[in-house]
């Protein structure tokens, strides 16, 4: 039995954008398609790029289309768990230092 890699704190795609992203292309090409397996696979690639590009792409990536958009964008806008501090940041740690010496 083949070993599976665990995904408990890999951010996975929701989809959530990729049926509006289909009406629009369908809009635009004036034609009923329904999301494929393709639509799917484009979506994650622009979602696996919108992650490791959080802070956005000015001008945005060439000859993008509708589903790597729509997969972008919700890449960037997921929070990476391994990016999220436990350290204080330094105004709390300077607060704590400042109240240590004022209550003596």
């Amino acid at each position: 039995m083949p070993h599976k890699k665990k995904n408990d704190s890999i951010p996975q795609p929701t989809y959530k954008n990729i049926k509006m992203f289909a009406g629009l292309r369908n809009k635009q090409i004036g034609s009923n398609q329904p999301i494929t397996k393709n639509d799917s696979l484009v979506y994650r690639q622009g979602f696996d790029f919108g992650f490791k590009h959080q802070g956005g792409m000015n001008p945005p990536p060439t000859n993008e289309n509708l589903m790597f958009r729509g997969g972008r964008w919700e890449g960037q806008n997921t929070p990476n768990p391994m990016k999220e501090s436990t350290r204080p940041n330094i105004i709390t740690r300077g607060m704590n230092a400042i109240k240590g010496f004022f209550n003596d």
